[in-house]
């Protein structure tokens, strides 16, 4: 088959999000500083090739081609490939994917993320930090770095349909099969793939495609190329189709405001010649930034006070053997366990299950620029202002963020699940305040929402 007649598929994908695809190693770069300095000393690598460009693996994009289709199980495996421990139950597959290389311009440097020298090639070091459910801070041991490519890099591949021995009706069948297969790249939420795609991380769609058709020249026996507009327009016309069972997801639009300062810190650096520093905001593009799994936190505490809130008006905490609402230390070791598990867990997510709720868009959308904030501390013996301890704050002021919630669809979830979700949803805009970003405990980033 490998020498037969072919389809080749070229696409150029653009990531609408960041992305990590792990490689499993941890490596510090000479540019992030001394270790013993203040800098990020060691990070979560990316999967990159011998020329050190970011990749997309063909398998990381098989993976997430198989679970994001909604074509049959005997023609993805037509197309894929199937593997099996008995003589006859395995086959080749029919679309061979290649593996897919930055084609794009981005550095990552329209994204301040950290001190200057945290940015690699094509992308930047993120560097974060679990929070302590009970006491709302920082987790201790718990920092954790990792290396991912900004959103508008541009990946470049290619794709190969083997369709020997098909004649003309054949080949427009699995023309067709290869367009719906490629379909979530043309939706507007994208192709998920890599890590934190609950959070929105990720998300890949269509740039650009070219086809070439491959016919043997019996004459010499070798492979003669020659474009296919045809096939181009015609897995265009079929992959851009909307997905009419789309409409069955649970989905929230929401809108986040602030109407005083906000912050989520980027780094603190040194102000004029006093060496004094200033904490510096996370931006992109120059607007206020806010991680999504920041937001995915903030909302799952607010889940958690609204059950427990229920719980003492309906008397059921009045029980000294009341399991919590929610346990974050639980763990699932197969599916019989999952019965057992609270709204809030199956909704966020435990050791061993995935949560169904995602954050698909998570954008500002408004600001009236940034402020900076002068304090200084307080002596607790004198009262008095503490020599040399003056601080800055830059901070943004009347922010607003625009987000895009859904529920993870079936089978994973059943209408339980959709039901605490629109549940939640109502309850956060009934006048509920998010904490978000920094500096909660003084005012800043006190969030309403709004249903859009």
């Amino acid at each position: 088959m490998m020498f037969g007649e072919r389809l080749e598929i070229g696409l150029k994908l653009k990531l609408l999000s960041d992305l990590h695809i792990g490689s499993g190693h941890v490596s510090q770069k000479e540019q992030l500083g001394d270790p013993k300095d203040d800098g990020i000393p060691e990070f979560s690598e990316i999967i990159r090739d011998s020329a050190d460009c970011p990749v997309l693996t063909s398998t990381g994009l098989k993976g997430a081609l198989r679970q994001a289709t909604q074509l049959e199980p005997e023609e993805v495996e037509d197309l894929l490939g199937k593997s099996g421990n008995e003589p006859g139950d395995s086959n080749i597959a029919r679309l061979w994917i290649g593996m897919f290389r930055v084609d794009g311009n981005s550095d990552g440097r329209s994204f301040e993320l950290a001190k200057e020298g945290c940015v690699v090639d094509h992308g930047y070091i993120r560097t974060g930090n679990a929070i302590d459910r009970k006491t709302g801070s920082a987790d201790d041991k718990k920092l954790y770095n990792q290396e991912w490519i900004e959103a508008g890099t541009e990946f470049g591949g290619r794709l190969t349909l083997f369709w020997e021995g098909k004649d003309a009706a054949e080949r427009d069948a699995l023309i067709v099969q290869v367009a719906s297969l490629l379909a979530p790249l043309w939706s507007p939420d994208g192709l998920a793939i890599g890590a934190d795609r609950r959070h929105g991380a990720g998300r890949l769609v269509f740039e650009a495609m070219s086809c070439t058709e491959y016919t043997i020249d019996v004459s010499t026996l070798s492979l003669v190329p020659k474009p296919s507009p045809d096939a181009e327009r015609r897995i265009a016309e079929i992959a851009s189709k909307p997905c009419s069972s789309d409409d069955t997801i649970q989905r929230a639009r929401l809108r986040l405001i602030c109407d005083g300062p906000f912050i989520s810190i980027r780094a603190k650096v040194p102000e004029g010649d006093d060496n004094r520093e200033v904490t510096k905001p996370l931006r992109r593009n120059g607007r206020p930034h806010l991680w999504p799994s920041s937001f995915l936190g903030s909302l799952r505490s607010a889940a958690s006070w609204f059950a427990e809130l229920e719980r003492v008006r309906s008397g059921e905490s009045n029980e000294d053997d009341a399991l919590p609402c929610d346990d974050m230390g639980k763990t699932v070791v197969n599916s019989s366990e999952l019965s057992r598990l609270t709204s809030i867990e199956r909704l966020f997510g435990v050791s061993g299950w995935r949560g169904l709720v995602r954050v698909d868009r998570l954008e500002p959308v408004g600001t009236s620029g940034t402020v900076c904030l002068k304090s200084v501390s307080i002596d607790r013996f004198t009262g008095g202002a503490m020599d040399q301890r003056l601080f800055t704050e830059e901070v943004f002021e009347n922010v607003t963020f625009e987000l895009d919630l859904s529920l993870d669809p079936a089978p994973r979830s059943n209408p339980s699940d959709a039901t605490a979700f629109r549940k939640l949803v109502n309850q956060l805009t009934d006048g509920h305040i998010l904490e978000l970003g920094h500096g909660g405990s003084k005012g800043f980033g006190w969030f309403t929402v709004e249903a859009r």
